[in-house]
């Protein structure tokens, strides 16, 4: 029987950094009767980049907060370009270098681009690492909920992947939520 949800690895990474303008393009997907495991082995070959990559400039893995700061270079050609040549609208030119992982409906409407991308509808960013992850981290909180909102429905066995995350004062119902692990930690991210 197919799972309901599977998992799906995409972004946009600077090879050998900004010194590059060459780029890694992952697209994996992972697919399990048990959604545990395909979760299990997304984040495992993401982890797998992140220490690559880090690697790659000589660092090894320690946290994730320090791997975004380490891997800059990865996600930042370090350019800046104007709207306009006025410097009062900086453009960001990098926004599209990132590496994250979806969780994806099986049943979910797709799409083909021109170059043979399948591009899925029904899908939620739950893990990321990228330069603005500050500015990620309240859309992750909330797909990161609908995951657990769904392995809940589908009655899928969550052991020790739940976890549980203080939100006092951050605009949740709730004062703490439940989603299911990554090392992103959204305690410190949110204080």
């Amino acid at each position: 029987m197919e799972a309901e949800i599977f998992y799906l690895i995409k972004g946009t990474i600077l090879l050998q950094g900004s010194r590059n303008n060459e780029t890694f393009e992952p697209e994996i997907v992972f697919k399990d009767e048990n959604p545990v495991q395909a979760r299990k082995l997304a984040f495992q070959k993401f982890q797998d980049f992140v220490e690559l990559f880090l690697e790659g400039i000589g660092k090894k893995y320690s946290s994730y907060e320090k791997a975004v700061i380490q891997l800059n270079d990865y996600l930042s050609s370090n350019k800046t370009q104007y709207f306009l040549n006025n410097p009062d609208l900086p453009i960001n030119v990098d926004a599209d270098k990132w590496l994250g992982i979806y969780m994806v409906i099986t049943d979910s409407k797709t799409h083909q681009t021109k170059e043979g991308i399948t591009v899925y509808e029904d899908k939620e960013l739950i893990h990321y690492l990228g330069t603005d992850i500050n500015d990620m981290k309240q859309k992750l909180l909330e797909s990161l909920m609908i995951e657990y909102g769904l392995f809940e429905e589908f009655e899928y066995n969550m052991g020790d992947l739940k976890t549980k995350v203080d939100t006092r004062g951050k605009g949740e119902e709730d004062d703490i939520v439940e989603i299911l692990q990554t090392s992103i930690n959204f305690d410190c991210i949110f204080k």
